[in-house]
């Protein structure tokens, strides 16, 4: 950013997680959503947003940033986060069958998989993270090290169990297995993916379903509730 910044004469505004000229402070992440405190200069308010995550915070901050350079002031822009609502398929978060479903189908790429991953492993969860992922679109010459990228960082982030598919989200489930993840399963379309949901997933456990638009990830929610 500060590199970008510099390339530039216009005026700019730096957002970022414990620094920049609008910072967010302070985070704490529970199962619901994120709490932490808005620092602009040298006025500060308490915020909330309705879905967990630190990506998330840190798109909350560029709203901010655009408010209070159009005059809006700090706490009216606290308030407008409170009140947001997200887009469908953007974190979030159901009960199927006692088991917490985290619907992130809306779209995908290695950065927004990894994300949504890092949210996972840091809510408090009673039993198993499982993750089912599909195939990330228009990743060109990059999509097996893009695939490859969200496998490891499942198994860094400590996930108990991986539901893949096959093409190039199959990379994704190889390099799971390689990095110590223990159950790893391929299904060959959304219909196979829910029957080893409902043998797999418990009460208690938070199941991440994520995938490009093209990979329909939605259909298995919508299936794995009908079941």
């Amino acid at each position: 950013s500060a590199a970008l910044s510099r390339r530039t004469k216009a005026d700019v505004v730096l957002c970022g997680i414990e620094c920049g000229d609008v910072a967010a402070e302070d985070l704490m992440h529970d199962g619901a959503g994120t709490r932490f405190r808005i620092r602009s200069g040298h006025q500060t308010a308490d915020a909330e947003l309705p879905v967990p995550g630190r990506h998330m915070v840190q798109n909350a901050l560029l709203a901010v940033a655009v408010g209070r350079t159009l005059g809006v002031s700090l706490e009216e822009c606290a308030n407008g986060l409170r009140s947001s609502t997200l887009t469908k398929g953007r974190l979030e978060q159901k009960v199927i069958r006692g088991v917490r479903a985290i619907d992130d189908t809306y779209n995908a790429n290695p950065d927004s998989m990894c994300a949504a991953l890092r949210v996972v492993a840091d809510m408090p969860v009673d039993g198993r993270r499982i993750a089912v992922l599909g195939q990330m679109a228009e990743l060109g010459g990059e999509s097996e090290d893009g695939h490859r990228s969200v496998g490891k960082a499942a198994a860094e982030l400590g996930f108990d169990a991986i539901i893949s598919f096959s093409g190039d989200a199959a990379f994704i489930a190889d390099e799971a297995r390689k990095c110590g993840v223990r159950d790893v399963t391929e299904a060959a379309n959304t219909g196979e993916a829910v029957e080893l949901l409902l043998k797999l997933a418990r009460p208690g456990d938070v199941v991440l379903v994520k995938g490009s638009r093209s990979s329909r990830m939605e259909q298995i929610l919508e299936e794995w509730s009908a079941s």
